[in-house]
């Protein structure tokens, strides 16, 4: 029986307005994204998800509540 042949995954080209464009590679920089499609991921999960207070979200530690930065990480948690 023959194998299958394994599938490929293709680059999707978005065209889009520069002040997106900026606005999610400053988004990626500043929360350490691998690519643009893993901030805009990132983003919906965010606004999908309230927040939960002291957690850190690069390294998902969970500090005390009125912590300002990250007990592991040492990053700025994010402001409520």
């Amino acid at each position: 029986m023959p194998k299958a042949k394994a599938k490929s995954h293709a680059s999707v080209s978005i065209r889009m307005p520069a002040e997106l464009k900026n606005s999610l590679e400053d988004y990626v920089t500043e929360h350490e994204c691998n690519s643009m499609s893993e901030a805009i991921i990132a983003i919906l999960v965010e606004k999908l998800n309230p927040p939960i207070p002291g957690l850190c979200w690069p390294c998902n530690y969970q500090n005390p509540v009125d912590a300002r930065y990250c007990c592991q990480c040492g990053k700025k948690l994010q402001d409520d």
